[in-house]
């Protein structure tokens, strides 16, 4: 389709070349870690070139922003959380979300500036919810249930759904924005879009598997059943019980 690619951030695949994408934040002398924290300047210089051969682009941009250890915010974000919080270093979090805001906020910024925003579709998701404990690596929703949001102004209306859907949703949602036919990858997947758009539904449950395949978890739109070694070992009410404190069984 002629998409110019960039990956830059955190990325845990190996060689990004290999798997298509044109150029790294390591192409243009930065590390990953530096990206959102130290500089944006990959992202702007690599938007700046497709413009200039005049092609779409395609970005992977995970910003190692809230990630332990949780410090490097500016001044003034720092001191904002820290005169409004009483007890403990839970402050320093909320710097990170803020500045991750800040840094979001600027990209957008660039976007609308340049003339790009009415033709770029945003997606924000994060790996992990870790406002519910337990979350990373957990079936918990601390571990499952985490934000997904699209923006893309003028295309998407603003609105909160409550459907289930899962981030591998992201691929046929972008390839069906973007005017791209589907591939076999995408048969156990939703288009996003067309979920919003009204002509399919969302998702009736989703199947979660522990590293290995012994352990499993399946989420309706109410109730988490976990599996282990393919019998059921707990089922919670998620309306009722969204800490999973009382086990149905």
């Amino acid at each position: 389709a002629g998409y110019a690619t960039l990956k830059t951030g955190k990325w845990w695949e190996g060689d990004s070349h290999e798997w298509g994408f044109d150029k790294s934040n390591k192409d243009y002398g930065f590390l990953d870690v530096n990206i959102g924290r130290k500089t944006m300047e990959p992202v702007y210089d690599f938007i700046a070139g497709t413009q200039g051969q005049g092609k779409p682009f395609f970005i992977w941009l995970a910003i190692h922003i809230p990630h332990s250890n949780h410090n490097g915010a500016p001044a003034d974000i720092q001191q904002y959380w820290q005169d409004r919080w009483s007890k403990g270093n839970g402050w320093k979090y909320m710097a990170m979300i803020t500045w991750l805001d800040r840094v979001i906020g600027e990209l957008n910024a660039f976007l609308t500036i340049n003339g790009l925003a009415q033709d770029t579709l945003i997606a924000f998701l994060a790996d992990n919810g870790a406002g519910l404990q337990p979350s990373k690596g957990s079936f918990s929703e601390g571990g499952l249930r985490s934000p997904l949001q699209l923006y893309f102004p003028g295309t998407i209306l603003p609105q909160v759904r409550e459907e289930l859907v899962s981030s591998v949703d992201l691929f046929p949602t972008m390839l069906d924005y973007a005017g791209l036919p589907t591939s076999s990858a995408c048969s156990d997947k939703i288009s996003l879009k067309a979920l919003l758009e009204g002509t399919i539904q969302g998702r009736q449950e989703l199947t979660t598997v522990k590293s290995g395949g012994e352990i499993r978890a399946v989420r309706d739109t109410r109730f988490k059943s976990y599996f282990k070694s393919g019998k059921p070992v707990a089922r919670y009410d998620l309306l009722l019980d969204p800490f999973e404190k009382k086990n149905l069984r």
